[in-house]
C-alpha cells in the first residue's frame, strides 16, 4: 500500500484529464472552460509560470461562499445575526454553541479542509517543491475549495449555478441541516 505522500506525487505527475472529469462529476458541474478548473488546482507559489496560482480565484470564491450562504439563508427566512441561521421564530432557543457566524464557519480552514478531503482534492492540487516537502497545509486546502467556487462563477456567471455546486460539494446542505436542530 502506497503512502498518501507517494499517491499525491503520482497524481501530480500523471494528472490525467479523467481525474478532473471525476472532480467535475462530484461537483455536478461541467466546465465550459476547463482551464479555469485547472487553474483552481494550482496553489500559489507553485512551479508554474503564474506564481500567483489560484489566489485571486480563491479570494473571489471566498467572498462568494459567504454571499451565497447569507443570501440563501435570508431567502429562507433565517436571520443575518449570529444565530447560526436558525429560523427566526426559534432563534432565541438555539443552543449557545450554535450561536456562531455561519458564513465565517463554513469559510474556515477546518470546514474547507473537510470538504477538500471528501472531494479528494489532495490528489489534484499542483504544489510547489517546498509545499510538496511539507505536505498540503490547511490553508492550501481552504484556498483550493474557494478557488473551485470562484472558478464556477467565472465559468458560469450564475448565482444559482454556484449555489448548486456549493450544495453538491456539501456546503449548503450542512448549514441547512443545522437549522433543524
Amino acid at each position: 500500500m502506497q503512502s498518501l505522500f507517494v499517491q499525491v506525487i503520482i497524481a501530480r505527475v500523471m494528472a490525467p484529464s479523467w481525474a478532473l472529469e471525476n472532480l467535475q462529476a462530484k461537483m455536478l458541474y461541467g466546465f465550459k472552460d476547463p482551464l479555469l478548473l485547472e487553474k483552481a488546482m494550482v496553489a500559489g507559489d507553485s512551479n508554474s509560470d503564474d506564481r500567483e496560482g489560484h489566489r485571486g480565484m480563491a479570494q473571489l470564491g471566498d467572498s462568494l461562499m459567504g454571499t451565497v450562504i447569507l443570501s440563501d439563508g435570508l431567502e429562507r427566512g433565517f436571520p443575518r445575526s449570529r444565530s447560526s441561521m436558525c429560523p427566526v421564530n426559534v432563534a432565541d432557543s438555539c443552543a449557545v454553541e450554535k450561536q456562531q457566524d455561519t458564513c465565517s464557519e463554513v469559510r474556515s480552514k477546518e470546514f474547507c479542509g473537510r470538504i477538500a478531503r471528501v472531494l479528494r482534492l489532495h490528489e489534484w492540487i499542483k504544489l510547489s517543491d517546498r509545499q510538496v516537502h511539507i505536505g498540503i497545509q490547511p490553508t492550501t486546502l481552504k484556498k483550493t475549495v474557494a478557488a473551485l467556487v470562484g472558478a464556477v462563477w467565472l465559468d458560469s456567471h450564475d448565482y444559482k449555478t454556484v449555489l448548486r455546486v456549493m450544495d453538491a460539494i456539501g456546503y449548503v446542505g450542512w448549514y441547512r441541516l443545522r437549522t433543524i436542530y
